[in-house]
């Protein structure tokens, strides 16, 4: 009798499907109070972003998300269908511009003094063609019309403060025209 050999050859294929870590994108510091936009990769959608109170998410899935910052530092995390990761940010304060103080009028041709006691801020005006302003708070009336100053301060960490000072810029007055007679009897 004759021996009848069977091989039976198994194979096993084992596919291993490697997902990409979640990685978040955007800065990792913010002004108190301001918008950063953020984004996330790797992973699989849906995302899920999730912050702490005092700071706001929009929208609260997707790849792109705009957060917007309170006053404290914070986390942000986000989850997919199969993990999650952080992000740590820094909120840096924003320095104060304090309040301008002065005239809310100048003439044409006249100079006034403003003032602003926060310090290490630059002055300017929305319409030099109305009132231009200079270093030291002089502004200087050039056509009648309403004008805007602003004093900006911004700070060691980029943020940013002003104050705004609304003025009016009148016309120079008509003294108008002297007649009669130029001479004098003693």
């Amino acid at each position: 009798m004759k021996k009848i050999q069977l091989i039976f050859q198994l194979s096993i294929i084992v596919i291993f499907q490697i997902q990409a870590q979640l990685v978040i994108t955007g800065p990792n510091e913010l002004c108190e109070n301001a918008m950063g936009t953020y984004s996330v990769s790797g992973g699989t959608m849906p995302y899920n972003w999730d912050v702490p109170p005092g700071v706001t998410v929009s929208p609260s899935m997707g790849t792109n998300v705009t957060i917007t910052a309170g006053t404290n530092n914070f986390i942000i995390t986000v989850t997919d269908a199969n993990s999650s990761t952080t992000e740590d940010v820094t909120v840096n304060a924003k320095p104060n511009a304090g309040t301008i103080t002065g005239s809310n009028e100048v003439c044409v041709s006249s100079t006034v003094t403003l003032m602003n006691s926060s310090g290490n801020g630059t002055w300017s005006s929305n319409d030099p063609s109305k009132a231009t302003i200079d270093n030291a708070g002089r502004v200087t009336g050039i056509s009648a019309g309403n004008v805007t100053i602003k004093y900006l301060v911004i700070n060691s960490s980029g943020c940013r403060d002003s104050a705004l000072h609304s003025m009016t810029v009148n016309a120079k007055p008509n003294a108008g025209t002297i007649t009669g007679s130029n001479e004098v009897c003693v």
